[in-house]
């Protein structure tokens, strides 16, 4: 049996995948990279479980004595983690295995939304591909990415769906799960690029397409409601927002001042394989040659793929060159190139390129499975707490900008820098702000005169309450 021809190829495909995601899948948020992140949603996560679900209102634990309220994405991911974790109890995991679940589907979604606009081999290897690039390592993650892409994608798909059945239900989920995924990362609006296909097609009914496109407008209504205008209140009244994006003569700047780290965001990081890149490269030439004889509607998507995505590239300007998840929206229009590639080329030597840069790929991120045993201190550090200050109390601990090890202690108030640790009258500032105790990370190398409450290898803990109020005074002895 040729399992390239196989009609189960997606579903095996994801389902191997999903398996492999599930190693580790209950790790607390230690791995080395974007745990920051990750705990950021916690968060919020954790806060809707402890003091209810306010969607509108999400709060975070590095509130410097505030509210914590912040404005981010809208809180869907963290609301279903509120669900599982008011039947199962808090647990640092469920936000992984939610992603991990919607990801999957959202991959299925890719394949068929590929088939139905091309053909199933290039829709076979792009699934590939795109399950061995940074799809795999943010698919299991607590982060809205590949969440929010991949409720976007099951609503394109509905809505291909429609533009050839004319079901009433496909192009109400196809509004519904379009709204839902901009909502979660205004970013997936990106994917939009696909929908200029149908739209472009003289075989569809107008009819349909009036519907298509007033659903998709209206849909992406609540978005720009709260990316910009609830978003925006709330940084005002609390002070706290999340990226909202440059100006496009700042993003302009940014990618211009690092043009090695924005084109290796091609060549290396969305895929981890440099064998992929060559896969795409291949059928962007491929595409170009055969694109001015091609459909309307392919050139209309070719020119709104480019058109969306050089708007998020430079929108997103130095986010885009130092963060490598901001390549995600992008790859399902990469991997389509490369599977392209391989489907127009039809040799064999093509096929093994694409196990290689798969193969590369996962191997590039095998380390996102397991935590480092150098970072598993860190789980003891809510105990400690727990012995030594009361839960409602604001602490201080030197994060350096990670708000990781606030969340790990379970309470609030000020991440900040070993600079600022080593400052007494910074820290005497924060004790007239209603800071209650300072835990401080031994790695900094820090050492105070006053005894601690706590002592140990890696941590102490400080009562600021024996600070002098006096700025220059510092602890007393």
């Amino acid at each position: 049996m040729n399992v390239f021809s196989n009609r189960y190829f997606a579903v095996f495909v994801v389902s191997l995948v999903f398996l492999i995601q599930l190693i580790g899948i209950t790790n607390p948020p230690l791995e080395i990279e974007h745990n920051w992140r990750q705990v950021t949603g916690l968060m919020v996560s954790r806060n809707f479980v402890e003091q209810g679900p306010d969607l509108l209102h999400p709060k975070v634990d590095d509130n410097q004595g505030g509210s914590g309220i912040i404005g981010m994405e809208f809180p869907l991911m963290n609301y279903l983690y509120y669900l599982v974790a008011s039947v199962f109890g808090y647990s640092h995991w469920y936000g992984r295995i939610i992603n991990a679940v919607v990801t999957c589907f959202g991959l299925l979604a890719f394949f068929q939304v590929a088939k139905s606009l091309f053909n199933e081999k290039i829709a076979r290897f792009a699934l590939l591909m795109i399950s061995c690039s940074i799809w795999f390592a943010f698919g299991r993650k607590m982060m809205p990415d590949t969440f929010a892409l991949s409720l976007t994608m099951i609503g394109i798909w509905s809505g291909l769906r429609f533009s050839k059945e004319g079901k009433l239900m496909q192009l109400a989920l196809y509004f519904i799960f379009i709204a839902l995924g901009v909502l979660s990362k205004i970013p997936a609006a990106v994917l939009g690029a696909f929908l200029f296909i149908p739209l472009f097609d003289k075989t569809i009914s107008l009819q349909r397409k009036w519907n298509l496109a007033i659903a998709g407008v209206i849909a992406l209504a609540p978005a720009l409601w709260w990316y910009f205008v609830w978003n925006s209140h709330l940084s005002e009244k609390f002070g706290y927002w999340y990226n909202s994006g440059q100006s496009l003569s700042d993003g302009m700047r940014a990618i211009a001042s690092h043009p090695f780290s924005f084109f290796n965001r091609f060549i290396f990081s969305g895929f981890k394989s440099y064998v992929a890149f060559v896969l795409c490269f291949t059928g962007i030439v491929l595409a170009l040659r055969k694109l001015f004889s091609a459909k309307r509607k392919y050139y209309v998507f070719a020119i709104a793929t480019v058109v969306l995505s050089l708007l998020y590239i430079i929108r997103s300007g130095h986010f885009f060159i130092h963060h490598d998840y901001y390549m995600l929206p992008l790859l399902p229009f990469l991997a389509l190139l490369g599977g392209f590639a391989v489907a127009t080329l039809n040799k064999k030597w093509m096929v093994a390129l694409v196990v290689v840069g798969m193969l590369e790929g996962l191997a590039n991120q095998q380390h996102q499975l397991f935590i480092k045993d150098s970072e598993k201190y860190k789980m003891t550090l809510e105990g400690i707490a727990d012995a030594h200050i009361p839960k409602d109390a604001f602490i201080v601990i030197n994060g350096n900008g990670n708000p990781q090890q606030l969340y790990l202690a379970h309470r609030k108030g000020w991440n900040i820098s070993d600079e600022e640790a080593q400052s007494l009258a910074f820290l005497n500032s924060l004790k007239a702000k209603g800071a209650g105790y300072l835990i401080l990370n031994r790695s900094s190398k820090i050492e105070f005169e006053i005894q601690p409450v706590y002592s140990d290898e890696h941590y102490q803990i400080f009562d600021l309450r024996e600070f002098k109020n006096d700025l220059s005074g510092g602890f007393n002895v």
